[in-house]
């Protein structure tokens, strides 16, 4: 069965049967639940889950818009990330190798 990221309007990433998830120094995130809600607002106190800050902060799916910015593809052996600095909200650590 196939993982699946179902962004929630005005919410987290709702992702089903994911398999693996590891932090960048490979320690194992997955809970143990069918489901899990990944943050999408950056704002969570638990990322990379989401503890439902967006509600406080009004965050809206609305300014999530795939056509703003500039998108870089970094492929890797098993994934490719897809990178918009104008919508993601990292530190950059997946894209410039240091994973400290």
């Amino acid at each position: 069965m196939s993982s699946v990221i179902e962004p929630k309007e005005n919410g987290p990433y709702l992702v089903k049967n994911l398999l693996s998830l590891k932090n960048s120094k490979g320690t194992d995130l997955l809970p143990q639940k069918e489901v899990i809600a990944l943050c999408r607002c950056g704002k969570s106190n638990n990322k990379p889950f989401c503890d439902g800050t967006h509600n406080k902060i009004g965050f809206s799916s609305a300014t999530d818009n795939p056509s703003t910015g500039e998108w870089l593809d970094y492929v890797g052996n098993k994934i490719t990330i897809h990178d918009n600095r104008h919508l993601c909200a990292h530190a950059g650590k997946c894209t410039k190798g240091t994973m400290d």
